[in-house]
């Protein structure tokens, strides 16, 4: 649960005006540095991590080494420091919305997001990762989530708080969201490389042009599985509307090994804008809606009688139904017709 008590203190510099949001091991705050007189976000460590003192200073250490970058696509971050035992950073506020969003009002409208916003979108995320990774950090949680989106359109790259510094080292923890985590990283989080974070864009970049993500399930073990084991489904089964050199240069870098996939952001990014380029014109806003088996709403499996359709992921479809003998509601996962056989 967020801690809205520290909404009017002031940090510092730092006053908290009020609440952005709530991650896995972290509050963000909206907030004001009192002697520039500028907005300003504030993120502060979760309680249960304060009682870590060296999880929480390696915290700060990482933060405060980000903290010299100067980058168009990086949050900058502007300050680290920690205060009565509540460890923080303050950040460039960004005012806009996360990609996350953009892709759900695009999806909303029963469409894909054009090709060329995809690709720029991706060469900015591909640019701050090609820096980071120059810098010996990777980032480790590449996600829509942490994609912003400001009202003038600039595409920056947010919570490099959550870094390796490969010098350093890793604690152990596996981090990184379970939709866009890299298959070694699933294993352990040591063995993150650069390419890791070029395999949860290459996710992203999926998600983008498909409207799916690759690998979907209720249980983020499952889905962390999924990366490890299975191959992820052909893009153009999702979107016809893709070339099959889009499909290609997606799947080269969802490779399972590292050594396979794109080296580096631009070359990631240079290899899909040729894709992109012999696309149909006709394909830049994907006029299709992909298939998702509404045939089967009404059915009867055994005693569960499926209902309506609550979602899509990449290899399945996800119903709320009706348990006929208990008289409860239940959500039934059935696979994609590709799959069945």
């Amino acid at each position: 649960m967020a801690d809205e008590s520290l909404i009017g203190r002031q940090l510092n510099n730092f006053k908290i005006e009020s609440l952005i949001g709530q991650g896995g091991m972290a509050t963000v705050y909206v907030g004001r540095d009192v002697k520039l007189n500028r907005p300003v976000a504030i993120k502060v460590i979760d309680a249960r991590f304060r009682d870590n003192p060296a999880y929480a200073q390696r915290f700060v250490r990482e933060a405060q080494s980000v903290s010299g970058w100067r980058h168009e696509n990086i949050v900058q971050i502007y300050y680290a420091d920690d205060e009565d035992g509540l460890y923080y950073f303050v950040m460039e506020y960004i005012d806009g919305e996360d990609l996350s969003k953009k892709m759900a009002a695009v999806a909303k409208q029963g469409e894909f997001l054009a090709h060329s916003e995809a690709l720029r979108i991706g060469r900015s995320v591909a640019n701050a990762l090609d820096y980071a990774h120059q810098k010996g950090v990777i980032h480790r949680d590449v996600k829509p989530a942490n994609i912003l989106i400001s009202k003038e359109g600039q595409v920056v790259l947010s919570d490099f708080g959550l870094a390796l510094i490969v010098a350093e080292g890793t604690l152990g923890e596996v981090f990184g969201s379970s939709h866009y985590i890299a298959p070694e990283q699933a294993r352990r989080s040591a063995d993150a490389v650069p390419q890791s974070d070029l395999y949860s864009l290459g996710v992203v970049l999926y998600q983008m042009l498909t409207g799916v993500v690759p690998f979907d399930d209720p249980s983020p073990t499952a889905v962390a599985l999924q990366h490890l084991t299975q191959p992820p489904p052909p893009p153009r089964d999702v979107n016809p509307g893709l070339n099959q050199e889009i499909e290609s240069v997606l799947l080269k870098a969802l490779s399972k090994s590292p050594t396979e996939r794109y080296q580096s952001g631009a070359a990631l990014i240079g290899a899909l804008e040729a894709a992109l380029q012999n696309a149909s014109p006709s394909h830049s806003a994907a006029p299709a809606t992909v298939n998702r088996d509404d045939n089967l709403i009404g059915l009867q499996l055994d005693e569960y009688r499926l209902e309506e359709l609550l979602g899509k992921g990449g290899m399945a479809a996800v119903y709320q139904g009706v348990d006929a003998r208990l008289n409860r509601r239940v959500a039934l996962k059935v696979i994609d017709t590709p799959y069945r056989a």
